[in-house]
């Protein structure tokens, strides 16, 4: 009965039909997977099902999990409403209690761990539009793939996160030694970012002035949770390039034929043939400005989504959203032949 059907004699006496249930982990989401049927050609769906007479929704989605999927949940909070079938239904954030997940309902015969941006590609899914809807606009259900985003980052980045930091602290104290340091860390997701916004005969210049911007405005960088120095670098960084615009009249957009030969700074990532630098330079300039501005983030300076968050002062949630939203627009201006060179 996920994302259930409707039929009259389902509704309970609060006249809700049902429920439908976003189980999390690592920030992914669980969709089952229906068995095809002359009505149903094996759509994903997410968990859920009809409220029996007098059930109350919470109650419904430990029952439909039980006899579907053969585990306990625990409904922690209802996070929104949902469409389904022309009609609203509670959605509950359910916490799953780990067990082994066997397949009791006979129409069940898979399930699928989704980040919110393959969900919004999978096909085919009960309700499309209806989760779609729901996965784009719900502040809640991003804020708690968010939070799962922050668990799951690796030892070796928390390691160096702290290492930076300790640098920093050296480097207020006028250790050069250690903005020494900071500065081999940074400067190369730096330069990859100034170099796709500006011609060449600057970008070494202005790279140049984001550290001594930097070093100056050293002491006002607080420490704070959450928020790493990468992003209060890659604000100057953004601060700078701005300047420049309107300081040097003849700093412009690039012009769509120019080829900057060595803008990505890394033989692995060189674009080799010269058209397609040409092609994806003028995609990147008819981009909106907040979708080019996370794809740069992304992919030509290397932030995660926690670090183009803080730098763009933006929800991590909202950060994956409009990276699938730009790469999906940049897909489009791009011809056929280099799509499938996308993420």
């Amino acid at each position: 009965m996920a994302l259930l059907r409707t039929t009259s004699a389902t509704r309970g006496k609060t006249g809700i039909l049902g429920a439908v249930a976003i189980i999390e982990r690592d920030g992914k989401i669980l969709l089952q997977r229906r068995r095809e049927h002359i009505a149903d050609s094996g759509t994903w769906v997410l968990p859920g099902g009809a409220c029996r007479k007098g059930e109350e929704t919470r109650d419904a989605l430990v029952r439909v999990c039980a006899e579907e999927l053969g585990v306990s949940v625990r409904p922690s909070k209802e996070i929104g409403i949902m469409m389904v079938a022309e009609t609203a239904c509670p959605v509950w954030h359910v916490i799953w209690k780990g067990e082994e997940i066997k397949f009791v309902g006979k129409d069940t015969v898979g399930i699928g761990w989704f980040t919110p941006e393959e969900l919004l590609e999978l096909e085919p899914v009960r309700e499309q539009e209806a989760v779609r809807t729901f996965l784009e606009e719900n502040q809640s259900l991003q804020s708690i793939i968010a939070g799962a985003s922050h668990h799951v980052h690796t030892e070796e980045q928390k390691v160096e996160h702290a290492k930076i930091l300790t640098l920093v602290s050296k480097a207020k104290e006028g250790n050069h030694e250690a903005f020494a340091e900071i500065y081999d860390a940074y400067v190369t997701p730096i330069h990859r970012y100034v170099a796709f916004r500006l011609p060449p005969a600057v970008v070494e210049d202005i790279v140049a002035d984001v550290f001594v911007k930097a070093w100056e405005k050293l002491d006002s960088f607080q420490e704070r949770k959450n928020i790493p120095f990468s992003s209060w670098l890659f604000r100057i960084a953004k601060h700078v390039v701005i300047d420049s615009y309107r300081t040097q009249k003849e700093v412009v957009e690039l012009d769509e034929f120019h080829i900057d030969e060595d803008r990505w700074n890394d033989p692995a990532l060189k674009i080799t043939q010269d058209v397609q630098g040409i092609l994806l330079r003028q995609a990147m300039n008819k981009l909106p400005h907040r979708y080019r501005e996370v794809l740069l983030l992304s992919f030509m300076s290397g932030l995660d989504h926690a670090e183009i968050a803080r730098t763009m002062r933006s929800r991590e949630g909202s950060v994956r959203i409009l990276k699938h939203r730009a790469l999906k627009k940049l897909g489009e201006l791009l011809p056929a032949s280099m799509r499938e060179e996308l993420p």
